[in-house]
């Protein structure tokens, strides 16, 4: 191994704080509502280029161009956690703590009909997720049943039919 640099870089090191912790929340969950990174970015997460380091560098002083990143998220609660996570002034962001304790992303208004729709349309998923899981596995019990080596979902399908008939 290596020894870390931290001298000849063309930035400041920043210690560690809860503001840091913020902004990395805030990456976070910008990353997991969108399925895209903040900034263009490497697989190493380096600045993917040029372009991407003068986001950030102009980050929070063109309000128009930053809007239109943050309506890549439609829930109005959770695109106010991540702007408030994402300030660019350290001393204007409220900590996880806060948030955690207040915000309306964790919090929602119990007779919310949005929230709840978006309930109900999570707990469809999961009754699909979970009838598909079943049904995998229902073609895995065949499979190991009958000691098969059969691969060809058609096959499958019809080994399975076969023996629903048969119950």
């Amino acid at each position: 191994g290596g020894r870390p640099v931290s001298e000849g870089l063309p930035y400041d090191l920043v210690h560690a704080s809860e503001s840091i912790d913020a902004w990395a929340l805030g990456v976070l969950v910008f990353t997991l509502l969108t399925g895209e990174t903040l900034v263009p970015s490497t697989r190493d997460d380096d600045c993917a280029s040029g372009m991407a380091m003068h986001i950030l560098y102009l980050w929070g002083t063109q309000p128009d161009v930053f809007s239109e990143i943050f309506k890549k998220i439609d829930d109005d609660a959770a695109r106010d956690l991540v702007q408030q996570l994402l300030q660019k002034e350290p001393e204007k962001r409220p900590t996880v703590a806060s948030l955690l304790a207040t915000h309306p992303f964790f919090h929602p208004k119990r007779d919310d009909e949005e929230m709840k729709m978006f309930i109900r349309q999570m707990n469809a998923r999961l009754e699909d997720f979970d009838t598909t899981i079943q049904q995998q596995a229902k073609k895995l019990e065949i499979i190991n049943a009958t000691k098969s080596t059969v691969t060809d979902p058609e096959a499958i399908e019809n080994a399975i039919e076969e023996r629903e008939r048969r119950r």
